[in-house]
């Protein structure tokens, strides 16, 4: 007998209504679904953006521009880090704000020496200045190729430039210098040297000037430009190529500074140790101090004195400094004027300072020998040569005053900077 067939349901017919709703439905759906993911990149975005200013732009923030180029925080971090890598971390984050000050200087610096030698037909490329880097193990980045850089141009400029323009030969004069405080000191030391005194020993003890005590008092051959170079003075050296050589000068009066003074100070009120108000009076040599002295003795007034003689910028007004408290001025200042053992009130002194800055001594010159057209020795060369140099950069920076900004780097950049390098080196 044959299976009775099932009964085949009849196909299942859509309304309009029921199709539009479904329609509507993935509508729906495919609107959640885009606007999830427009939600999601639109979140993306505020947190890219937001790293971005925070943590990425920062570093490609301008903070010094040079003619038409730019500098980043970026490179001047990267610069901070090549003068401070000798340093401890310690130390390199006690030293940070410094560094940054160096490190700024150096930037601006080293683009005008590459500009200028350029203008000079002299480069650097950076193929050799990275393999250099390399070979030395060295970090390389834009700063670090910069100031490595500065040094092989520094080397071919002083070589190529500086030194050939220095001459082999000049006139010359041999001669033996010492600069004195007072016209007293010079006749006392030209009778201790008539009566045998070394001059040599002579100078290297009392020689105010730099030069002529380290060389105590032999300055040896050396052309008109060196000597007035090395000495800050014409006067020693119009002389020595003008006088008579193998005679002693009389002394000679110059107004060139000197690294010494004499206080004469008038102390008006103190309170204990804390603080004085006081006049001085600054002058150039124990000679003059005694004068002060005398002349404040015999009743003369301090503050026209101190209009006469001082050499402190307080002299306009009579010497008087006002209110002044320890540490304001120099040790020996300090202690003459905070020593209650001297006193509370009255005249003190005269009392020596080799921390202050006087003018006015008298040089005493002995010309050895003299010739012309004499060959120059290396080391004055060298010297001449590293002094041009030294204007070049800077006439480099003066024609350059316009075209350096360095406003960009302001307080909250450095701040960012410093607390950056501080949190990668602690």
């Amino acid at each position: 007998m044959a299976k009775k067939k099932k009964d085949e349901k009849p196909p299942r017919h859509i309304s309009k209504r029921q199709l539009s709703s479904i329609k509507r439905h993935k509508r729906r759906q495919r609107l959640i679904f885009f606007s999830g993911i427009i939600i999601i990149v639109v979140v993306l975005v505020i947190v890219f953006v937001g790293i971005y200013m925070g943590e990425i732009r920062p570093y490609h923030k301008t903070i010094a521009k040079v003619y038409d180029r730019e500098f980043s925080a970026q490179y001047l971090m990267d610069a901070v880090e090549y003068f401070g890598q000798y340093y401890s971390p310690e130390t390199f984050i006690t030293q940070l704000s410094s560094l940054i000050n160096i490190a700024s200087n150096y930037t601006v610096q080293s683009e005008l020496i590459r500009r200028g030698a350029e203008d000079l037909g002299i480069t650097v490329e950076d193929d050799e200045v990275k393999a250099s880097l390399k070979e030395n193990k060295e970090t390389v980045n834009d700063a670090s190729v910069d100031f490595t850089r500065l040094g092989f141009l520094n080397e071919r400029l002083f070589e190529e430039h500086f030194l050939p323009q220095v001459p082999t030969s000049a006139d010359q004069v041999n001669m033996m210098a010492m600069f004195l405080e007072s016209e007293s000191q010079a006749a006392n030391i030209t009778a201790e040297l008539a009566n045998g005194g070394n001059f040599t020993a002579l100078a290297a003890e009392h020689s105010l000037d730099v030069y002529s005590k380290e060389k105590m008092g032999d300055l040896g051959w050396h052309s008109r430009e060196f000597l007035e170079s090395e000495m800050g003075a014409t006067i020693p050296v119009e002389y020595a190529f003008t006088a008579e050589i193998g005679v002693l000068s009389q002394p000679l009066y110059d107004e060139k500074s000197k690294s010494i003074g004499y206080w004469v100070v008038n102390i008006l009120e103190r309170e204990e140790d804390i603080q004085a108000h006081v006049q001085v009076i600054l002058v150039g040599s124990v000679e003059e101090a005694d004068i002060v002295m005398q002349k404040l003795i015999d009743g003369e007034d301090f503050g026209e004195l101190a209009r006469e003689f001082s050499q402190d910028i307080s002299r306009e007004q009579g010497g008087d400094l006002g209110w002044v408290t320890p540490g304001t001025r120099s040790e020996a200042f300090d202690a003459y004027v905070f020593n209650p053992e001297l006193g509370d009130v009255g005249v003190l002194g005269p009392f020596h300072d080799d921390e202050v800055t006087t003018t006015g001594g008298y040089w005493l010159v002995k010309v050895v020998d003299r010739e012309e057209n004499r060959p120059l020795d290396e080391e004055e060369r060298e010297t001449r040569a590293s002094q041009s140099y030294d204007d070049w950069v800077t006439q480099l920076w003066d024609v350059a005053a316009n075209e350096i900004d360095r406003t960009y780097l302001t307080p909250q950049i450095t701040t960012w900077i410093m607390e950056k390098l501080t949190d990668k080196y602690s």
